[in-house]
């Protein structure tokens, strides 16, 4: 039981490492975040925990509009806690591999978008 959560059932957890920040598209990662505004910090376990929040904020604004995804439940310094998604341990298929009809495609773009 995750404190201040009860209740919850299975978690996912996502832990950020460091060794991440050396992909090539930083830059367009961070464009438009306010706490990126005036630079970044060339510290590793700085920015890896901002891109944890981030990451927590943004699963939070699309859970609290109704577009189904992970509830995050939890941050804490770089690691994310969220709802699990599936059954008994097995993850739910991404939506890319869904098998939907047209209008399967149609809904979920229609919920996801609009």
């Amino acid at each position: 039981d995750i404190e201040g959560v009860g209740g919850i059932g299975e978690v996912a957890i996502k832990v950020f490492k460091t060794s991440i920040l050396v992909f090539k598209d930083r830059d367009k990662y961070i464009s438009g975040d306010f706490r990126f505004r005036k630079g970044y910090s060339k510290n590793p376990r700085k920015m890896v925990k901002m891109w944890a929040e981030k990451e927590f904020r943004n699963l939070n604004r699309l859970y609290t509009s109704g577009v189904r995804c992970p509830r995050p439940l939890l941050i804490k310094s770089h690691v994310l806690v969220m709802e699990f998604i599936g059954a008994n341990g097995t993850a739910a298929s991404k939506l890319k591999h869904a098998d939907l009809d047209d209008q399967g495609w149609m809904d979920a773009y229609e919920e996801t978008v609009a």
